[in-house]
């Protein structure tokens, strides 16, 4: 190493060092997770770009970024676990008890190097949309590390946002985005009922598929357990508001055994509306903005619009009105 390079190494350790007394909350990250560990160079490269989405007020879907981070370790160690287990075993116990010659399959399956090798990849990718709130295309040229997505995807199948949430102990009505526009629709939705004091949940769905009725042994293994539907949708509270980028009638057919009935379930997505060139114009045809998801939330909760939408958004969504200026 060249006394060019021993001088920069130098310098990062001191800038790393400084950054994190400053800003204390990027510790628990930067201590790693399990197999999972952060060199002074890659926290330097982290902190730099944390200051760059500053800079451009970039705050993605709200979560603060090194919780997200801390996380993102998290669901990649677990992955990682995974898809070593999909290779080798039969059979995956949570308690970390030790497998038996019984619990491996007579032969290996799967390409486990590529594999774990894409898992990093892919879950940096949907860290990534989270962060800046842009959701970017994803194209995998190695079809033989499918493993991979279809873990992460399992893994994230649907989560509560306890940080976008408002009080849970008296929870009155479930919001769930299916999608990155919409979830940021439903964040801005959550935001007006938080300031409204309306008691709320709100959920990312990754994989609706799981929340459905098998049809069969095979898709009864993959379907979400009863504990986790149970806590993302409990019986207590029949309102629920679906938001998805595809058709809504399709989603609610999907979703049946979380549907509770037209007076307690909405769901909004694409009616086949166009004629308009940007994203908040084609949310707003379709009838699926913050706007309606508030209009949907007074239908199921049964009050009045006007407690949850002022008179000018009131015009602007009932077609009196330009929404440009209003609603977005």
């Amino acid at each position: 190493m060249s006394h060019r390079e021993n001088i920069d190494n130098i310098r990062r350790e001191e800038w790393v060092g400084l950054y994190r007394k400053n800003n204390p909350a990027t510790d628990r990250w930067a201590e790693g997770y399990g197999p999972i560990k952060h060199e002074v160079e890659t926290q330097a490269r982290i902190f730099a770009m944390a200051q760059h989405l500053s800079a451009k007020g970039i705050q993605g879907d709200g979560m603060p970024l090194f919780d997200l981070l801390h996380a993102l370790d998290r669901v990649t160690s677990a992955a990682m676990w995974v898809v070593v287990h999909e290779t080798y075993a039969r059979n995956v116990y949570l308690d970390g008890r030790e497998l038996t010659f019984e619990d491996f399959k007579p032969n290996p399956e799967g390409h486990t190097g590529g594999a774990l090798n894409m898992v990093p990849a892919y879950a940096g990718y949907m860290a990534i949309n989270a962060m800046t709130g842009h959701t970017r295309s994803w194209v995998m040229g190695q079809g033989h590390c499918v493993a991979a997505i279809d873990t992460i995807n399992l893994l994230l199948s649907a989560s509560r946002l306890d940080w976008a949430s408002h009080d849970l102990d008296r929870q009155r009505v479930i919001l769930t985005a299916i999608g990155a526009y919409q979830l940021e629709e439903v964040l801005k939705a959550s935001a007006r009922l938080k300031e409204r004091n309306v008691p709320h949940s709100v959920i990312y769905m990754l994989e609706p598929g799981r929340f459905r009725t098998p049809r069969s042994n095979r898709e009864e293994v993959h379907v979400a357990p009863a504990e986790l539907r149970a806590e993302l949708y409990p019986s207590s509270v029949p309102a629920r508001i679906f938001v998805t980028h595809a058709r809504p009638e399709i989603l609610l057919g999907i979703l049946q055994p979380l549907h509770t009935g037209f007076y307690q379930t909405g769901a909004l997505g694409f009616i086949n509306q166009g004629g308009t060139l940007n994203v908040p114009g084609m949310l707003f045809v379709n009838r699926c903005n913050w706007g309606h998801i508030l209009l949907e939330v007074a239908r199921v909760l049964g009050v009045l619009q006007e407690e949850l939408l002022t008179p000018e958004e009131l015009a602007a969504l009932n077609g009196q009105a330009s929404p440009e200026g209003i609603l977005f």
